[in-house]
């Protein structure tokens, strides 16, 4: 005859196992939490670049614009691709370089919009485009127009990208533009 009855050992989660599993839940969580953060954070700062890279081009572009000394019809220069240019290329002098005749133009192609320039230690009105440098405005435009109103002396173009569409418009002293 037994006097204790034997109780029968059911299976149960102890204390030790529910905190290891609630650490390992809140620490998936966690990961999670900031993986879907930094997603978000890469999408905005992708964006605010593409935002900031056409204002950086609009704003780059108008100002060589209004600042340059002359404006040239892109026929009256010597380039070696003359394929998606604006259609001009632009004369500035600056008296603090030994080469101080700046000639520079852009071209559109493959989403990038490309500034092409040289400098010269002389002066011409159909320069040979074959030397200098270029540097790239902007990488992922979709789009760039230029329309070049030579009665009202108006020069427009248009920036477009996925987001936005940027406006340059600069309205030419008559003794800037060269026909």
């Amino acid at each position: 005859m037994k006097l204790f009855s034997t109780f029968q050992k059911t299976r149960a989660f102890t204390l030790i196992e529910l905190l290891l599993a609630l650490f390992l839940g809140l620490l998936l969580l966690g990961v999670f939490i900031n993986f879907t953060n930094l997603s978000s954070n890469s999408l905005k700062f992708y964006r605010e670049k593409s935002e900031n890279e056409i204002d950086y081009a609009r704003d780059f572009l108008k100002r060589e614009i209004e600042f340059s000394d002359k404006v040239f019809d892109i026929d009256k220069a010597v380039f070696p691709n003359l394929e998606n240019t604006f259609g001009f290329y632009l004369y500035s002098e600056n008296n603090e370089s030994s080469y101080k005749h700046n000639y520079s133009y852009y071209s559109f192609s493959g989403g990038k919009l490309k500034r092409y320039a040289m400098n010269l230690p002389y002066y011409t009105d159909n320069p040979k485009f074959t030397g200098g440098g270029y540097n790239i405005l902007a990488e992922e435009l979709d789009d760039a127009e230029v329309n070049f109103n030579k009665e009202l002396s108006l020069l427009e173009i248009l920036l477009k990208n996925s987001n936005e569409v940027r406006r340059i418009s600069v309205y030419l002293e008559a003794s800037k533009y060269e026909k």
